[in-house]
């Protein structure tokens, strides 16, 4: 009972956790497409919003597999995790590229060809996220069947990867040259296994850091140091996998936001509607992510013929008005259409069509 307890509680602000950054990306978001910046505020967002969901994705991962090494039961759980990757990334990736292909390629002004078709779809163009987590958690996965369960051994081997990454980053390496982009994005899924790895550090030592973290003083001093840094030396800390800008520096600072998010969101302790709400969004993160880009920019077309652009309340009314529009969406798809995001459930039919079956079945 009390190793279920402590399940369902590392759940949660695991949820909370993922659920205020999946906000935060809605919110960078309404400020690049509804074109108003509040002054300074994204570059204290920047270090956290994004990487942490690669953090998290490492912690679990270690969590689950570092203890098995060496057990027959990792065979079993590998094949798991592999169809898992098929099923709950890959495939959902492929079916909203090609959903959000023509519409994309219309509000980008290009022109519809096969090749972009090939590169916004099975490339893995469209969502680079999820791309990079899927390169860097096979990657990872991979290095576990090496059998060394020391933590250190996937430090240096991430901080090894890193480098690659960023090498090709900086030397603008194109494995196809007909495409803009490599596929599945494996640079920056090189680049993000770093972010995997420290949060599979966290996991190892995690009780010994939250002993220090429950020390106010420790909080206060990194969040100052967080702070005072990102002030001071904001052009020197780069922390965007995604725009290819991100430097030794920018991930010691990402970490130092992240693990301030988490023990913030392990310090919640009350089950309310806020909290209850914010641990469902968390569990369907990857639908949020899917319609990220595609509700705002349709937004973007209506809002203008009814409101001036670009001030403070017309990217609030966005940010909202798009936050609100997915939760109905992905609310919409997870009763509805379930096998969009995992097609291994299948369609759900209504519920007085399983009924009138029932009852016919019940007759015969």
């Amino acid at each position: 009972m009390q190793e279920a307890k402590a399940t369902k509680k590392d759940i949660r602000w695991i949820n909370y956790a993922r659920a205020i950054c999946i906000i935060l990306i809605y919110y960078m978001h309404a400020e690049e497409y509804f074109e108003f910046y509040v002054p300074g505020l994204a570059k204290y967002i920047a270090p956290v919003y994004v990487n942490a969901f690669f953090f998290v994705s490492g912690y679990l991962l270690f969590k689950k597999f570092l203890p098995l090494i060496g057990s027959t039961n990792f065979h079993e759980h590998g094949k798991q995790f592999f169809k898992n990757i098929l099923f709950r990334l890959i495939i959902p990736t492929l079916i909203f590229s090609v959903i959000e292909f023509i519409p994309n390629s219309i509000f980008q002004s290009r022109d519809i060809t096969i090749q972009w078709f090939v590169e916004k779809t099975i490339w893995g163009h469209t969502y680079w996220f999820i791309s990079a987590l899927v390169v860097a958690e096979i990657i990872l996965f991979l290095l576990f069947l090496t059998k060394i369960k020391n933590i250190w051994f996937y430090f240096f081997s991430g901080i090894g990867l890193f480098s690659i990454g960023l090498i090709c980053f900086n030397n603008n390496f194109i494995l196809v040259n007909i495409f803009e982009s490599n596929p599945w994005h494996f640079d920056a899924g090189l680049v993000s296994i770093l972010f995997l790895v420290i949060g599979g550090i966290y996991w190892k030592y995690e009780k010994e850091i939250d002993r220090y973290l429950s020390k106010p003083i420790i909080i206060i001093c990194g969040l100052f140091v967080y702070l005072l840094a990102l002030f001071l030396f904001d052009h020197n800390i780069k922390v965007l996998v995604s725009m290819n800008r991100v430097n030794i520096l920018g991930v010691i600072i990402s970490t130092i936001g992240i693990i301030i998010l988490v023990f913030l969101c392990k310090y919640i302790r009350k089950s309310n509607k806020a909290t209850n709400l914010l641990n469902s969004i968390g569990q369907n993160t990857i639908g949020f992510y899917f319609v990220c880009g595609a509700i705002p920019k349709a937004l973007t077309i209506i809002m203008p013929k009814f409101l001036p652009k670009a001030n403070l309340p017309y990217m609030l009314l966005g940010f909202f008005a798009s936050f609100i529009l997915a939760c109905i969406v992905v609310s919409i798809i997870t009763h509805f259409l379930p096998f969009l995001f995992d097609i291994r459930v299948g369609i759900k039919r209504p519920q007085k069509m399983l009924n009138s079956e029932k009852s016919n079945n019940s007759g015969h």
